[in-house]
């Protein structure tokens, strides 16, 4: 053994499997989201990884424009894309096949960024073929489920399409679409999903505040105020986090600064002021700090 470790050609071949499994650990494989495969489903198809400067993610109903089919929203992303198309066993309801991976996404702390099921997502066909372009996604426009989710932070990011849907022979898909990428994109949830996530949850924390405490927040405000609109019942407190460097009365009095700039850009908005508030915490509520040392969160609240 010591002859070898003196041997430069095999010095040389160890040094290339180190580079090779420093490249694995690396990769966008090793990487790759860690979603528990579903027990009654086989894989049918599955792209391990491939480059990709022009991935469509459909963010938007499928509607039919000029006899040719587009989504209402979408964003064109550049990075590493993975793919697997899933075939469930006879008898397992494909609306649940989709929620067990869709909730193993919003678990990790992704952010929905558009949802639709039955005739609301479009025309199946659509997504089948052009969408997609895989034809055994073609089912029954009723029995169709989709969802665009953001998971990860800013250089470490994922964006999963989810689509699930059964056909009218009675079997069952679902498509799973995964690309990473290093972009810093300002993807906002659609106003949809904003209100049922104020509906489900009372809360919903405005995200590009951590990176950009200005510029990218307001990339998403158009679509609360959509949101706002529709309920206009809905009252909001606007409470703001700050972990960074300084005493609690300094983090409250930043906190609260922010709070007030993002309520007097809804306001600027066309939101009336009797329908939100300002408040800014600090430091004081430690489970926050998970979300970057700056953060917003919009609580439904009645206040009266």
């Amino acid at each position: 053994m010591a002859k070898l470790q003196n041997d430069p050609i095999f010095c040389s071949a160890i040094a290339g499997m180190g580079l090779l499994l420093v490249t694995w650990l690396l990769s966008p494989i090793a990487a790759a989201l860690p979603l528990a495969p579903y027990p009654h489903a086989k894989v049918v198809f599955e792209l391990n990884t491939t480059s990709t400067d022009d991935y469509r993610l459909t963010l938007g109903e499928m509607k039919k424009v000029n006899n040719q089919w587009r989504p209402e929203r979408e964003q064109r992303l550049t990075g590493e894309l993975q793919r697997k198309t899933l075939e469930l066993e006879k008898g397992y309801d494909v609306g649940e096949v989709f929620d067990y991976f869709r909730q193993q996404l919003l678990q990790m702390g992704g952010r929905e960024l558009f949802a639709c099921q039955s005739r609301r997502c479009g025309s199946s066909n659509s997504w089948a073929n052009i969408r997609f372009g895989i034809k055994q996604l073609y089912g029954l426009d009723q029995h169709q489920f989709y969802s665009a989710i953001e998971v990860g932070a800013a250089g470490d990011r994922s964006y999963v399409a989810l689509y699930a849907v059964q056909r009218g022979n009675k079997r069952s898909y679902v498509q799973i679409d995964t690309i990473s990428t290093a972009e810093q994109l300002a993807v906002s949830s659609s106003p949809e999903v904003i209100a049922q996530r104020l509906r489900d949850g009372r809360s919903f924390v405005l995200p590009g505040i951590a990176v950009d405490q200005r510029a990218l927040a307001e990339a998403h405000l158009p679509a609360l105020v959509a949101a706002l609109r529709s309920d206009r019942g809905w009252n909001l407190a606007l409470v703001a986090h700050d972990f960074e460097d300084g005493t609690l009365e300094q983090q409250q009095q930043r906190s609260l600064q922010l709070a007030k700039t993002v309520r007097q850009q809804l306001l600027d908005a066309g939101v009336a002021e009797g329908r939100v508030v300002a408040r800014g915490l600090g430091s004081l509520v430690p489970g926050a700090k998970s979300r970057g040392q700056v953060s917003v969160e919009v609580v439904l609240v009645r206040l009266k």
